[in-house]
């Protein structure tokens, strides 16, 4: 009779630790979504308010377009915050994909605020300029590639 493996399978491999680096951006990320989520709660509560909008002097034909204009900006928003919530976690949580997904959304972002500035001359400096960059310089540190290439222990 021949044997049958018994006893304990092998054990994974043991996870290595998330870099800081990682929790940096994904903290950044969480605050993002975080800020998002609450604007698009504010805009979509303050549309469908009766008292802000019956401070502006619009038909009602005007004012109920212009309520039902912020509730869908303020779901937007909140999709947004949210999705970006979940990506942060994903990004935390060592996946690949939302570690390109935040490198080309950031790389967009700059294109825009590169675009902004040469249209308007005003760009917003935090979230066009500095978040993007320092999101892209944290997330293709060399130690950083290789724990999302092979140590943070997740599967593919």
């Amino acid at each position: 009779m021949a044997p049958t493996g018994y006893g304990y399978p092998p054990m994974a491999p043991p996870r290595r630790r998330t870099p800081a680096e990682v929790h940096v951006c994904a903290a950044l990320l969480y605050a993002t979504g975080a800020v998002t989520l609450a604007a698009g709660l504010v805009v979509g509560i303050a549309s469908v308010s009766t008292d802000a909008l019956a401070s502006v002097s619009l038909p009602v034909v005007d004012a109920r377009a212009a309520a039902g204009v912020g509730v869908a900006i303020g779901v937007l928003m909140v999709v947004i915050g949210f999705a970006t919530l979940v990506v942060a976690r994903k990004v935390q949580r060592g996946r690949q994909w939302a570690r390109v997904l935040v490198q080309v959304l950031s790389g967009l972002s700059l294109a825009a605020t590169v675009a902004a500035l040469v249209g308007e001359g005003q760009p917003d400096a935090l979230t066009g300029f500095v978040l993007p960059v320092l999101c892209l310089i944290l997330l293709n540190l060399p130690a950083v590639r290789d724990w999302f290439r092979y140590g943070s222990g997740s599967v593919r």
